[in-house]
């Protein structure tokens, strides 16, 4: 198991405890930007629990040739580059389940509740506080809400209080990863002209002030860049064919995991239902339930790849397991 650099706690849950119910022997590699907090929660839990779980403190080429070679199961959390480097080196009896990166779209449309539309949008961006793969990449916002929207999120945000990260009171925290926050400060510096609320930054407490940009959806490049910060990326849009031109765009079909749709847009909900897991009037979050299967039919966003082919599907480590292993197999071991 090669450990997602978030959500330590669920991650342990959802993809070492659970599956180590029905495995021989789970193994699993941290990431390294959480590599000393993840070996703590470990040594606690395992103390408890007593599951046939290990930890590996091995460089990735020894993890792969290593436990990942010798496993029935290989799960893979992280970018789609990485994942093509591992999947191309186990075997083709081996199961290799990649939980990997989506742009997550919010939309708000005409008939939308604006008020229910906003909060959601700052609960869902500022989770973890902006470093969360549930988090839009993009707002699309139509033209006719588009006044009200803003003015929402920015009165929501100012309520909030920035804190320590074991401050109880805080609403969020400072940034953790290095990389990711001076990405984001080459994002802001780059579209500095966008910038309609916040952009504020304390470069010493990692503090990035939750920042608005804002601009129209036509003229705008699709490659929407995955920001792993307090970022609201709002894009103004005029019709549907306009949304739709960018929402079937093959940067999206590849990245299809999830969206959420306000409003009253049938057809949207309908064009995105075919590879995205759509949210009505709620969230990812809201909806994410750790026992069904999760995401959408993106090659990016997330596959399972056994017998030499790989499968973009809605993915549970356990239903993978059901579909695609053959009954009987010797070893049950998890990497």
């Amino acid at each position: 198991m090669f450990m997602p650099s978030n959500i330590p706690h669920y991650a342990c849950v959802l993809y070492l405890l659970i599956p180590s119910l029905y495995s021989e022997n789970v193994v699993f590699r941290p990431s390294s930007h959480i590599r000393g907090a993840l070996g703590r929660l470990h040594e606690l839990l395992s103390a408890v629990h007593g599951l046939p779980i290990q930890l590996s403190v091995s460089t990735q080429r020894e993890f792969v040739s290593g436990p990942v070679a010798e496993a029935d199961l290989v799960v893979f959390t992280g970018t789609n580059a990485n994942a093509e480097k591992i999947r191309t080196r186990i075997a083709g009896a081996q199961l290799f389940v990649y939980f990997g990166q989506g742009i997550n779209p919010l939309i708000v449309g005409p008939g939308a509740d604006i008020d229910l539309a906003a909060r959601d949008a700052v609960d869902i961006r500022l989770l973890n506080s902006g470093q969360d793969c549930f988090g839009p990449d993009v707002f699309f916002v139509h033209e006719s809400v588009s006044e009200e929207f803003h003015s929402l999120p920015a009165k929501r945000i100012d309520e909030l209080k920035f804190g320590a990260n074991d401050d109880p009171d805080a609403d969020y925290g400072p940034m953790h990863y290095e990389q990711a926050f001076g990405y984001a400060l080459e994002y802001l510096h780059g579209n500095a002209a966008h910038i309609v609320r916040g952009g504020r930054v304390d470069v010493g407490g990692r503090h990035l002030e939750p920042t608005v940009l804002s601009r129209d959806l036509a003229g705008v490049k699709t490659n929407f860049e995955e920001l792993f910060a307090p970022i609201f990326n709002v894009l103004r849009y005029t019709g549907q064919e306009e949304l739709h031109a960018v929402l079937s765009s093959p940067f999206f079909d590849e990245r299809a995991m999830g969206a959420m749709v306000y409003g009253d847009l049938p057809e949207t909900v309908e064009l995105l239902a075919k590879r995205h897991e759509v949210c009505l009037d709620t969230t990812l979050l809201q909806t994410e339930n750790g026992n069904a299967p999760m995401g959408g039919r993106g090659i990016i966003a997330n596959y399972v790849a056994f017998g030499g082919r790989r499968t973009a599907e809605p993915l549970l480590v356990s239903k993978a397991v059901a579909d695609y292993l053959r009954q009987g197999s010797e070893r049950r071991e998890t990497a």
